[in-house]
């Protein structure tokens, strides 16, 4: 994704996306594990009221 953005844009404007990106990641990342737990939580917790 990083590399198709940057590739849109030119010069500095490309470097700087480019290390904001890489700086943000670990963030992008947290968030992306925070929403997969609460989705099978929320799974989870709904199958077993089923039962």
């Amino acid at each position: 994704m990083r590399d198709h953005l940057r590739s849109i844009w030119e010069g500095a404007s490309s470097d700087a996306f480019a290390q904001q990106y890489e700086e943000l990641k670990p963030s992008f990342v947290q968030m992306s594990t925070l929403l997969c737990f609460a989705c099978s939580s929320s799974l989870y917790l709904k199958s077993a009221r089923r039962r």
